[in-house]
């Protein structure tokens, strides 16, 4: 998107540029085109450390409640289902 409005605005001026000149306006569009790349991956690391973090919560969460059902289970077998000496 970025770099469609710098190409605009290029074509706006219509700019009868040397070389040299070119070479400037090439760089500066380079550059916007990196800075645009790098907030993109900044934005997906984001999004990837919030993943992380929600599926750790949903794997606590899991854990727990595997634990309370296998507590129950044993409770009403009357037997050690995960073989920690415990009934319940």
């Amino acid at each position: 998107m970025l770099a469609v409005t710098f190409m605009r605005i290029l074509q706006q001026i219509k700019c009868k540029c040397a070389v040299k000149n070119k070479n400037i306006i090439m760089g500066l569009f380079w550059d916007l085109i990196q800075q645009s790349e790098i907030n993109n991956q900044g934005e997906k690391a984001a999004n990837l450390e919030q993943r992380v973090a929600k599926l750790e919560n949903e794997l606590s969460d899991t854990k727990k409640l595997l634990r309370k059902t296998l507590l129950t289970l044993e409770k009403h077998l009357g037997k050690d289902i995960d073989g920690d000496g415990k009934l319940g």
